[in-house]
């Protein structure tokens, strides 16, 4: 009976840190270089982008992945469906430090050029994909004139350009909407009196121009507000002990490998080997079973121990 229960425990305790290793295993570990100008992801390495961004530009594809871990209260955050550019800052959409690959320095590159991969239109947390052809039709039309304190009333949805890995977002303008109409205001071609000091449209004094979308844009533009999707977040899940990483939970899992896969089978059999020698035991070939039970015991524990190594 004994021998049963000390088996169950042992495999329970081998359940327990195999399910803590497992978890372990879906936790990425990442560090930054001293200066900061080196991010590394497992096994992958990213370099610094040094390259201007407007003050607006912004970290916002559709569904982003934050990693667990953090390094001076900020995160790190990729698109999910890209790993090319990796944005280190807070969990707002700021662009703090941005770690790119080749292919992420190349899109970026192509980015400030004025170069946009894809256009998605922004509203709070929705958004949208929008046709190229049709954002780039917006300019058509007839004009209206604006005070930019009444403009600032409408309800606003962003003109996003992307770069080409969907991860980096520029404001190109955007499309404002009252009672019966929509109209469009290209930011890129604005002069820089019509932002303030953070880059942002400002409507603090003055007019502008609109372009008032014709009635075939305004059918498209209320079947992109009928197909917009909440912006999703993915976070990383660690299960391991406090957010503490692989490394951690490989140690526990060798140091009770080791407790009860050698300890604790040490004591049996001393205790049976000095029984046999002494001669106190009435029925040796027990003691003989228990032995090759234990062997096959510290086995398993070597083979586990091995398979975690290799």
């Amino acid at each position: 009976m004994k021998k049963k229960i000390a088996s169950i425990l042992f495999a329970l305790v081998i359940m327990l840190t195999l399910c803590i290793i497992a978890s372990a295993s879906d936790y990425t570990e990442w560090t930054v270089s001293e200066d900061g100008e080196r991010l590394m992801v497992g096994n992958e390495a990213y370099e610094l982008y040094k390259g201007y961004m407007y003050p607006t530009d912004r970290f916002l594809p559709e569904t982003s992945f934050v990693y667990e871990n953090r390094v001076n209260y900020d995160y790190l955050k990729k698109n999910y469906e890209a790993d090319g550019i990796l944005i280190l800052s807070s969990y707002t959409d700021s662009l703090k430090y941005i770690y790119v690959n080749d292919e992420g320095r190349a899109s970026l590159n192509q980015f400030l050029n004025g170069n946009y991969s894809s256009y998605k239109l922004h509203n709070g947390n929705m958004i949208v994909n929008a046709s190229s052809n049709w954002i780039n039709s917006l300019d058509g039309g007839s004009l209206v004139t604006f005070d930019v304190r009444d403009l600032k009333n409408y309800e606003k949805f962003e003109v996003l350009g992307y770069d080409s890995t969907g991860t980096i977002a520029h404001i190109v303008g955007g499309i404002y909407a009252d009672d019966t109409s929509y109209y469009y205001v290209n930011y890129d071609k604005l002069s820089n009196n019509y932002f303030d000091a953070n880059g942002n449209f400002s409507y603090r004094q003055g007019t502008v121009k609109a372009y008032k979308l014709k009635a075939n844009q305004e059918a498209d533009m209320a079947e992109y507000i009928n197909n917009m999707q909440y912006i999703e977040t993915v976070y990383e899940e660690d299960n391991s002990f406090d957010g503490i990483g692989k490394g951690f939970a490989t140690v526990y899992f060798i140091i009770i490998t080791a407790i009860f896969g050698f300890i604790i089978p040490i004591a049996p059999i001393v205790i049976g080997t000095v029984r046999i020698v002494t001669g106190k035991s009435k029925n040796p070939k027990r003691w003989y079973l228990l032995f090759a039970g234990f062997a096959l015991w510290v086995i398993i524990a070597v083979g586990i121990l091995l398979a975690l190594m290799f």
